[in-house]
């Protein structure tokens, strides 16, 4: 049995998002949240306004990446089970 190589595609964590599941997301730990300056409803004499908001997103991946926080997928691979 060929050894399990501790990859994105391969690990527990991994979400994929595209069809092929070769792009996709991680989440080992909840979503980073960012702040985001975003064109407002209220205009202004000097242009448009920026208003702050918050953005909620996971880190993006490939399934080849490799990680220190592997976790083997219960079952197999997300990418062997769909082709």
């Amino acid at each position: 049995m060929p050894a399990l190589r501790k990859e994105c595609g391969e690990c527990a964590h991994y979400l994929p998002s595209t069809p092929s599941r070769s792009e996709g997301e991680c989440r080992r730990f909840p979503p980073a949240v960012q702040i985001v300056m975003m064109p407002s409803a209220v205009a202004t004499g000097r242009g448009p306004a920026l208003t702050p908001q918050p953005l909620s997103t996971f880190p993006a991946v490939t399934s080849d990446l490799l990680c220190g926080e592997f976790n083997p997928r219960v079952g197999g691979s997300v990418l062997k089970a769909v082709a």
